[in-house]
Parts: structure tokens; C-alpha cells; sequence
């Protein structure tokens, strides 16, 4: 029991507390500090990301409830009884992260047994079980902390905190993790390591490098060497063709070894330094009858006007159109006046419109222009599927040119790259140069490489900023492949930028679907003796059909032989057009050019400023030799003078200096007699 002395002086007298002595808190946060930082060593042998983040939380909620019991010391006894609560909640817990300590020992034991962990593993928790040892050993009674860090239950002083790497030392000491086991009683944190590990011993390893092997072996070529630069390189960020992919390509001919280029140069110039709102419209809907004084019309306002614009422009009456159709008259029927049939031909709705006026008795002379012409040609049995035949008929010869001539530009095309050397001999030169650029990253040591690259090295700028690499490379084949830069042309290449195979594909199978629905519209008979449809058709529809089978057959056989030339250079897929592929040859072409352009354009620069350096330099000299030739009064420097006013600067001083000591020699020579 103790006494309290209250406001007006009277003691009075407690019960006595059987109270735990104060924890000392500082020590005890340090302690939890270094747990905290323990935390994350025990991680790291753990390799359990989830496990740090919980035994984090844990700690630092721990840690949290410190600081307020913290808070709390020195209020007064009435909070004694509270500091003794979150005490012995300590305790237990304290218990349990032992207890899981204990679980951790066992399964490390275990799994020391089937030694499948290896010997860095084996030295890892051996050394784990004797810092358990000497952390168990450093506690005090209370089980929660070292000795020394409560006043009272020892009489000896806290002790110090040993240094990292001694024994007891708390950054080794292990850390417990209390956390909630499955449902099926099995886990704990041995249990989740154990699942991980077994999860990293499933996963099949990475045999991308035995293929790439499997596939040069295959292909009879050896290892590429890695290159490292002397320097750090600007690389060239080009597609890497796999070595499972090189087989049927040019790549395995050519050889990047064989280059021959100023390395220190390419590294001095590449390496890299330090540091309206619509309109409404609204449409009378069909069937309604406008009359207007005795015209009737049957069709909506919007359809009459484009029908009476059309009429007026083929200024032909209906009758002669629907005999035109009828006999299949060239001569009337035009390829423009067709497509404007076709446009407005009538509807199977406006039919049933004519065809129940007629049928109601009505008169079909007040009817408007525009629907007597279409009561006049809906007489015409399949009169749309008729005058699609005819257009298909007009049109023909048109398509079938143009793709006979896509069919030979691809094919020239083909044929002009497949046998060019030149362009194979500077993509062996481009390979070295990439391959050295791009030496100790992944994108060195290529065998081949996607051609789209050849559009990006005039974006791959030296170190001054002023050239690029394709300057580099144009000087390179002018000092060293002169010959490759005479013969490397690609015309054919470049009429076929603009083409695509898909769409010709397109274009050839309209064409052949027309051709068929000529064979189908003849099969129907005349509808009267003068139709000459059948007749007329059934000519045409032959030499059609020849027609477009030969050139079915020519557009098969050079799209497989584009394909073959695309796989060959390493590029496939439905996506490789002649557009694409050719579209980077002839750009990679326009730019060796344009570098050509402007180095000789330099060039002249330079030649023009030295000319002018030199003129300059000559004038001067000029105007020395008059100045000398006054004040000497030497007559002999007339000729020096005049001599300078032609040839070469340096020639005329070297020549008036020689000539000027000659004439002073003579002249004392002369006198000495």
C-alpha cells in the first residue's frame, strides 16, 4: 500500500498494485528499431516479398502501441493497471512469435535433412540457429526483451548494444512473424518459403540460347563473337533476326567480318560524349401522291430531283433508252451514260408503287417525268443486273491492264532485287557497322536485321550533330567501295512503292466475280426478239474468262515470288507488302543520294572559301612586292611583280624569292671583279 497526500493536506491511503516496474521504453523503441532493420535481412534470405510487408506491419504496429504506452509514463498510478494490460498482451504475443520460431527451427531442420537447398543455403541457417541461440540467451525473465532493458529485475546496468556482426548482435537476431495460418492447419512461414521455392524449382528454365545454338550448328555457321567498343556506342536500334529464323535467308552468305572500316574513326564520330453541323433534310414518304395541277408524282421530293438532274443530263427520251438497253446499243449507251443508269435504276419498293397505280386504273400520262421513266424501263426484266453486265463489259479492258501492269511492275521489281549484289554487299557492310555500334547489348553480334532500319540511319547523328551515319557510310563506300556506290540502282523498286498485293487481290477478284455474273445473266432468255443481251455477251464472257484466269495465274505467281524475296530478307508475314519492303530500299536509295548531294555541295563549299583564301593571299603578296620594288628602286622587281599576277601564290613567292637572291648574288659577284 502506499499513501497520497490530496488538495486539503488529508492522506489517503491506496491498496497496493502488484505492478510490473516501469519498462524502460527508449531501450525498449531501439530494440524495435533494429527489429525493423533485421526485418529486412531475414527478407532477403527469404526471398518473400509478402513476408516483408507483414512482418513490417506486425512490427510496426508493435512499435505504435509502444510509443503510446510511452505516452503515457509519469501520468500517474491510475494508468498502472493499463501499462500492466498492454504488458502481458506483449507477453503473449512475444510467446507466440517464439513459438513460430520454434515452427521456422523444425522446418529448417527438415529441409537441412533433404539437403536440396544447396551449401549457401546449409551455412544460412546454420548461422540463423546459433544467433537464435544467442538472442534466446540475451532475455530476461520476462521472455519480452534482453536483460538489462528493465529496471529492477536485474541489478546490473542495460547493457550495450553489441555491433553488427558480433554475437547477440540484434541485426541478426531473428525476427518471429505471428500471421494467421490456412484453413487446411498447415503454413507458417516456413510452409509459404518452402511453396516459393518449389514454385522457382517448377518454373522450366530459359533454353532460348540452346536453340539459337541448335540453329547456327544446323545452318553450319559458328558463334558470333560479342564486340565491346573501346567506347560507348550510339546505337543503331535495328529488329534482330533470331537465328532460328535465318534459315532460306541471304543472311547466312554474308559475312560482317569481312569489313574493313577505320575503327578509331567510327568511334571518334559514334561514340557517345560524357554527360459543321449537317444540314437537315426531310423526305416526303413513299407512296405519298403530290399532285400538282395534273402531274402526279409517286416517289419523294429528294429521289425526284436527283432522277430530273440525271435525265436532263443524258438528254435522251425514255424510249430510246429503254431500246438502247434492250439491243445493247454502244453507240447510245456510253460508259458515263451506264454508270448513271445503274444510279438510278428503279427500286424493287418504287416498282409495286407503278405497278398498283397502273393496276388501280390511274392514268399513267400525269404521272411526272421521272416516273414515267421509271414506269418506261421497269418493263426491262433484271434491268440493274443488266446494265452491271454492260459496265463490267465497258470496264474491263481498264482493270485488266492495270493489273497485268502491277502483275509485270512487282515482277521487275522482284527480279532487279533478287539480283543485285551491290545492295547485298552494302547490307554486309551496314551489319558491320551496326554490330560494332551496337556491340555489348543485345542487339550486337546480329546475324541479319529487319530492313526497316535502313530508313532510320540518316536519324542516327554523330557526336557533332551535323552528319549522320549514312554520311558515314557513303564515305566509307567512296574511299573504300567505290564500285558499289556506280552500280547500286534500284528503278523497278521504286515504281512499286505505292502497290499493294492485297488490293490487287481485291481488284482481280471483283473482276472475276463481274465476269461470273455475266455467265449467270446469260443463262436467262430473251424476254422479247429484239434482245441482243444473250447474244452479245456470250463473246464476251469467253474471252473474259480466258482472260482473267491468265491473269489469276500471273498474280499467283509473282506474289509467291515477292513472298520468296521477303523471306529471304529475313521479313514475312501478311503485313510485308511490296509498299513496305521496296518502300525502305528505294528510301534507304534516295538518301545514299541525298548524302551524295550535299557532301559535294560541302565540297564545293570548301574548294570555292579555299579559292578565295588563296586570292586574298596572292593580292597581298602583290602589294608587297610593289612596295618593295618602290623603295628599292630595283627595276629587276618589275618582272617578279608581273610574274605574280598569274599562277600559283606559294609558286610565285618561292619563284621571286629564288630569283631576287640570284640577282643580289650576281650583283656583288660583279662588283668583288
Amino acid at each position: 500500500s502506499f499513501e497520497r497526500v490530496t488538495a486539503d493536506g488529508k492522506k489517503k491511503v491506496r491498496k497496493s498494485l502488484t505492478a510490473e516496474p516501469p519498462l524502460n521504453y527508449a531501450s525498449l523503441g531501439e530494440l524495435f528499431d533494429s527489429k525493423l532493420e533485421l526485418d529486412a535481412r531475414v527478407s532477403q534470405l527469404a526471398s518473400s516479398d509478402e513476408i516483408i510487408d507483414k512482418q513490417r506491419e506486425k512490427l510496426k504496429a508493435m512499435a505504435a502501441q509502444i510509443q503510446e504506452l510511452k505516452k503515457n509514463v509519469g501520468v500517474g498510478v491510475p494508468q498502472a493497471a493499463e501499462q500492466q494490460e498492454a504488458v502481458k498482451i506483449l507477453k503473449e504475443k512475444n510467446e507466440n512469435l517464439l513459438k513460430t520460431i520454434a515452427d521456422m527451427e523444425k522446418e529448417l531442420a527438415e529441409a537441412k535433412k533433404g539437403g536440396g537447398n544447396g551449401g549457401k543455403n546449409k551455412d544460412d541457417n546454420n548461422l540463423k540457429d546459433s544467433l537464435i541461440q544467442d538472442y534466446k540467451g540475451k532475455l530476461d525473465e520476462t521472455g519480452l526483451v534482453p536483460a538489462g532493458i528493465c529496471p529492477g529485475k536485474t541489478a546490473k546496468d542495460p547493457p550495450p548494444v553489441p555491433k553488427p556482426g558480433m554475437p547477440g548482435s540484434l541485426e541478426n537476431a531473428p525476427v518471429a512473424v505471428v500471421e494467421k495460418k490456412p484453413a487446411n492447419g498447415e503454413g507458417g512461414l516456413a510452409a509459404m518459403l518452402a511453396g516459393k521455392q518449389a514454385k522457382i524449382a517448377a518454373k522450366p528454365k530459359d533454353n532460348k540460347a540452346e536453340k539459337a545454338k541448335a540453329a547456327l550448328q544446323k545452318l553450319g555457321l559458328p558463334d558470333k563473337k560479342p564486340i565491346k567498343p573501346n567506347v560507348k556506342m550510339t546505337h543503331v536500334f535495328w529488329s534482330v533476326i533470331p537465328p532460328d529464323q535465318l534459315e532460306g535467308t541471304i543472311w547466312p552468305e554474308l559475312s560482317d567480318q569481312s569489313v574493313k572500316f577505320d575503327i578509331k574513326h567510327f568511334e571518334e564520330s559514334f561514340g557517345k560524349k560524357a554527360a459543321k453541323k449537317l444540314a437537315r433534310t426531310t423526305t416526303a414518304a413513299p407512296g405519298t401522291m403530290t399532285k400538282h395541277v395534273e402531274v402526279v408524282h409517286l416517289i419523294d421530293s429528294q429521289r425526284q430531283q436527283n432522277l430530273g438532274i440525271a435525265l436532263k443530263r443524258m438528254r435522251l427520251k425514255n424510249k430510246e433508252i429503254k431500246s438502247a438497253v434492250i439491243t445493247m446499243d454502244d453507240t447510245v449507251l456510253s460508259p458515263a451514260t451506264v454508270n448513271v443508269l445503274v444510279d438510278i435504276c428503279p427500286t424493287a419498293e418504287e416498282k409495286q408503287l407503278l405497278d398498283k397505280y397502273i393496276k388501280d386504273g390511274s392514268d399513267p400520262k400525269v404521272l411526272g417525268p421521272e416516273e414515267k421513266y421509271l414506269y418506261e424501263v421497269s418493263q426491262i426484266p433484271r434491268l440493274q443486273e443488266r446494265l452491271q453486265c454492260l459496265r463490267t463489259k465497258h470496264e474491263f479492258g481498264y482493270h485488266a491492264r492495270k493489273i497485268l501492269d502491277i502483275t509485270k511492275l512487282t515482277r521487275n521489281a522482284v527480279v532487279e532485287v533478287e539480283k543485285s549484289e551491290p545492295f547485298k554487299r552494302i547490307l554486309e557492310i551496314i551489319l558491320a557497322l551496326g554490330n560494332y555500334a551496337n556491340g555489348g547489348t543485345p542487339r550486337g553480334a546480329a546475324w541479319g536485321f529487319k530492313l526497316d532500319v535502313l530508313g532510320k540511319l540518316a536519324n542516327v547523328k554523330d557526336n557533332t550533330g551535323h552528319t549522320t551515319m549514312m554520311h558515314y557510310l557513303y564515305h566509307l563506300l567512296e574511299d573504300q567501295y567505290p564500285e558499289l556506290l556506280k552500280k547500286f540502282h534500284l528503278p523497278a523498286a521504286s515504281k512499286v512503292t505505292q502497290l499493294s498485293l492485297t488490293d490487287v487481290s481485291g481488284d482481280l477478284n471483283a473482276l472475276s466475280k463481274a465476269v461470273q455474273q455475266i455467265k449467270s445473266e446469260i443463262q436467262h432468255p430473251p424476254f422479247t426478239k429484239g434482245d441482243r443481251f444473250q447474244k452479245v455477251m456470250e463473246k464476251f464472257e469467253v474471252r473474259a474468262s480466258k482472260d482473267v484466269v491468265r491473269l489469276q495465274t500471273d498474280f499467283e505467281s509473282v506474289r509467291s515470288d515477292f513472298q520468296k524475296l521477303a523471306i529471304r530478307f529475313g521479313e514475312s508475314g501478311p503485313q510485308v507488302q511490296p509498299s513496305s519492303f521496296f518502300s525502305s530500299l528505294v528510301t534507304f536509295e534516295h538518301d545514299l543520294k541525298r548524302v551524295a548531294k550535299q557532301v559535294a555541295k560541302m565540297r564545293e563549299d570548301a574548294e570555292r572559301k579555299d579559292k578565295a583564301e588563296k586570292e586574298k593571299l596572292r593580292r597581298q603578296t602583290l602589294r608587297k612586292l610593289k612596295k618593295l620594288q618602290q623603295s628599292t628602286g630595283d627595276p629587276d622587281l618589275f618582272d617578279a611583280y608581273k610574274k605574280a599576277n598569274s599562277g600559283d601564290t606559294a609558286e610565285v613567292i618561292e619563284r621571286f624569292i629564288d630569283r631576287y637572291k640570284a640577282e643580289k648574288m650576281k650583283k656583288q659577284n660583279s662588283k668583288k671583279q
